[in-house]
């Protein structure tokens, strides 16, 4: 609850130009510290964004939600995100976080790595055939209120990537 309302006071400070990233992690140490079991982080993951959407979706004040992870009874909805929700992309390069970016997420975030790398067996959507002659990201956007849109490749090549350093450096 407090995540949902953290992300939705910054989409307001930021006009509403938030995009949300979720990955379930790599690290078991991490899960370790604290106390969470590795096995289940996907699960986990996947109910926290079901909780996420609960809590920004709907026309009622108060919202509940029931679940393995998350329990809670008539919670404020309050603040919004500004344009009803804020898009959540999925990180990871393996079959599960692809299946979990067309299943649940309005995209796929990934670094740039040869195709050979990227999965090619998601169980729901698949992404596009990727060349081999280069390297490529696949992304996918979903409008919420509109049917998803196909997963198209992004090129992301050398001179792409020097001039977004140098953007940023200027800034």
């Amino acid at each position: 609850v407090a995540n949902a309302r953290q992300l939705a006071s910054l989409d307001a400070l930021s006009g509403g130009r938030l995009w949300y990233g979720a990955g379930v992690g790599w690290m078991r140490e991490e899960a370790d510290v604290m106390g969470l079991p590795w096995d289940r982080r996907g699960a986990r993951s996947d109910e926290h964004i079901a909780v996420l959407r609960a809590l920004w979706s709907g026309d009622d004040r108060y919202v509940e939600f029931h679940g393995s992870f998350y329990d809670f009874d008539q919670v404020d909805r309050c603040p919004q995100p500004v344009g009803g929700t804020i898009p959540i992309l999925i990180g990871g390069h393996s079959e599960a976080a692809l299946n979990r970016a067309a299943r649940l997420g309005d995209g796929w975030i990934a670094a740039p790595m040869p195709p050979q790398h990227v999965p090619r067996k998601p169980r729901a959507k698949p992404p596009p055939p990727v060349s081999a002659k280069r390297t490529s990201v696949v992304c996918a956007t979903r409008r919420p209120s509109a049917a998803p849109r196909r997963l198209r490749p992004v090129r992301l090549g050398r001179r792409l990537l020097r001039r977004a350093r140098l953007r940023a450096r200027l800034r």
